[in-house]
């Protein structure tokens, strides 16, 4: 009996070890055409630690009267006034750290901006998520500035943290069924 009860309180760790294995979470955060420098950025309350995180975007706003557009942004030829200068003004775009504003703008590779639009992921990155919008980075126009996006971040499980987990949950079960085989 002994045995027995060994080898469900086993197979109730492992149970739970696979159970507590990471699982993905989604937030939705609504993302504004700031019409101040500072409003240009949203918050989004939430610190990476490295993981991968996947984000979708869809809505409008407009980097200027009538110029409505998505998450993508439009390609214009106003790459000096973009944090990043990859000519797709009004992208979604994001930056990881401690203030957007002191970040270094400038092409793609060559800057701290990410280039999300309408999907796009960040891996390995620690620190506070912002999302913002890929205009007036020196002209100060914000003014003309309107709408918002929502953008739908999703955090990647670790693969390799659920896979470790189900295999020391299996070889705790097959231990105790040998135990319990041998007795």
């Amino acid at each position: 009996m002994k045995i027995v009860s060994k080898l469900l309180a086993v197979t109730s760790i492992a149970a739970i070890a696979v159970l507590a294995a990471p699982t993905s979470r989604a937030d939705t955060i609504t993302v504004v055409a700031g019409t101040t420098h500072e409003s240009l950025w949203t918050d989004t309350g939430i610190d990476l630690t490295g993981q991968t995180i996947n984000i979708t975007a869809s809505g409008a706003w407009s980097w200027a009267f009538g110029e409505n557009v998505g998450p993508d942004g439009s390609l214009v030829a106003f790459v000096d006034d973009e944090w990043i200068q990859n000519g797709r003004h009004g992208q979604l775009i994001a930056y990881v750290g401690g203030d957007p504003l002191l970040g270094t703008a400038g092409a793609p590779g060559f800057t701290d901006y990410i280039a999300i639009g309408s999907n796009g992921s960040i891996t390995g990155l620690t620190g506070r998520l912002w999302l913002g919008f890929n205009d007036d980075y020196s002209s100060g126009g914000e003014g003309d500035n309107s709408g918002s996006v929502q953008a739908t971040i999703t955090s990647v499980p670790d693969s390799g943290t659920s896979i470790t987990l189900f295999g020391l949950a299996l070889f705790a079960m097959a231990a105790a069924r040998r135990k319990l085989a041998l007795a």
